[in-house]
Formats: C-alpha cells, structure tokens, sequence
C-alpha cells in the first residue's frame, strides 16, 4: 500500500491551519457513529463523505454498524454471506487487514458519488485502525470503526465525483494533545 508521508503534502499543498483551532496541524476532523443498516443511512453517510472532501487532509474516527449492509463495506465479508458474514468479515480484518481498497457508493440512491478507500494495514501506523469493536445497539453488538490519517484525493469522472481515502503517516510530536481524544 501506498503511504504518503504528510509533511510533503503539506508543504506541496501550503496547507497551513486547515483545522480551526489546531493552529498549524493541517488536519480536519471528521469523528462520526452510524448504524448502515438504518432506511436514512445511505443519505447520511453520503453526507458525511461530502463533508469530509471539503479538506485534503482529514483524521477519520468512523464508527459503523451494519457495515455490510453498505456497498462500500461489502467486500470485506469476502464469500460469506448470512449471519456469520459480519464475524468473518470481523476476523479477516483482525488476522490480515481488509482485502484490498474498498470502493463503492456510500448511498445506494446516488450513482453520482463514490467513495474509495484504502484502509490500514494492521500495525502499519499506530494512529491508523481498522477493526471492529464494541458498538452499543447493534445487532451483532459490534460494528467496524475506522481511525486515522488520510489524504483525501478528489478524483472525477464524466458522471460521478469520486473522492478516496488514502491513510498518511503523521509525525506524533506534530499531533496537537487534545487532537485524538473522543468527542463529546
């Protein structure tokens, strides 16, 4: 997988202060809990991806459940279908990371938007996770949760406009302290 170091992007694309009040860390914040499997669900994720393309370089603290019900995510139960897909899908991810990038429709009513995503490999960065957790409310009792750095790249088409995550690497020393701390 490909990472890009963010002190070049940043300093390529003189990004200073992106994030309000994180002085010169040029991240935005983007911290967001939703169950997929909801009938509004595709209209507000596709809400979120937008809101995220806003910024070119964004921390991700994404919380899903129901994950597999959405396009996106549907890869990540390989072959398995049923009840169990959610588990395997769950174990692929703790053993190997996720199958490759991750690319579809955020909202299955808009074939205008599309989201690609490279998700972290297991033990690649310390700031980058991608796992399933405990989710209150769902179903299964958890739900994948998405953390991390990344690079958004806005990438369009002739029909669609297309934005994929890419994760960066991010020196620990230039991370404000109350950067990473839940959200209230």
């Amino acid at each position: 997988m490909m990472r890009l170091i963010v002190t070049s992007v940043a300093a390529i694309l003189g990004l200073a202060g992106a994030a309000a009040g994180n002085g010169d860390f040029p991240f935005a914040r983007s911290v967001e809990r939703l169950d997929l499997s909801t009938a509004d669900a595709g209209a507000r994720f596709q809400q979120i991806v937008e809101g995220v393309a806003k910024t070119p370089l964004v921390y991700l603290d994404w919380q899903f459940a129901g994950f597999l019900g959405n396009e996106v995510f549907g890869s990540l139960a390989g072959d398995s279908a049923g009840d169990d897909a959610e588990g395997v899908a769950c174990d692929a991810l703790a053993q190997d990371g996720a199958p490759g990038p991750l690319t579809g429709r955020p909202n299955a009513e808009n074939n205008h938007l599309l989201l690609g995503m490279d998700l972290p490999i297991p033990g690649d960065d310390p700031f980058d996770t991608a796992a399933c957790e405990f989710f209150n409310g769902a179903p299964s009792g958890q739900g994948l949760r998405i953390r991390g750095f990344f690079y958004v790249a806005d990438i369009k088409t002739a029909t669609a406009d297309q934005y994929w995550l890419r994760p960066v690497s991010v020196d620990a020393t230039s991370i404000p302290q109350d950067f990473l701390k839940p959200a209230e």
